[in-house]
């Protein structure tokens, strides 16, 4: 008699295409926030504030959505996917900013962080 056996998904490819989903959101948001700041009279001095609020959402759909692929724990799951999209998202803002470190890079990293965990409690709550 066979046996079926579950094809399981490598939790790494879970990680990077939820990684992927959430660096293009928080892409498209940044473009959407420079358009704005294109068509309307804001000052450039907004355009941080933006990075960090398109870096939160994006990390936190993609903690959202690697704890619905996982099925781990919230926070933990939370834990690892937002590190790892920070990690991306850090090296992309870095070789866009001209490799200057600045107080919006610094900030990101546990901005991002609690946007995941609370992303992967939100899914994990969610089932």
């Amino acid at each position: 008699m066979r046996s079926k056996t579950k094809t399981q998904k490598s939790p790494l490819k879970s990680i990077v295409a939820g990684t992927c989903i959430g660096i293009i959101l928080s892409l498209l948001l940044i473009s959407v926030f420079a358009f704005i700041l294109t068509k309307k009279d804001i000052e450039i001095k907004h355009l941080p504030l933006f990075i960090l609020i398109a870096g939160a959402i994006g990390s936190l759909s993609s903690s959202f959505i690697n704890t619905k692929k996982l099925k781990l724990r919230g926070i933990f799951s939370g834990l690892i996917s937002s590190l790892v999209f920070s990690g991306v998202y850090l090296l992309i803002c870095f070789i866009a900013s001209g490799f200057s470190v600045s107080l919006v890079l610094l900030i990101t990293i546990p901005l991002n962080t609690a946007a995941g965990v609370i992303g992967a409690i939100i899914s994990r709550n969610l089932r």
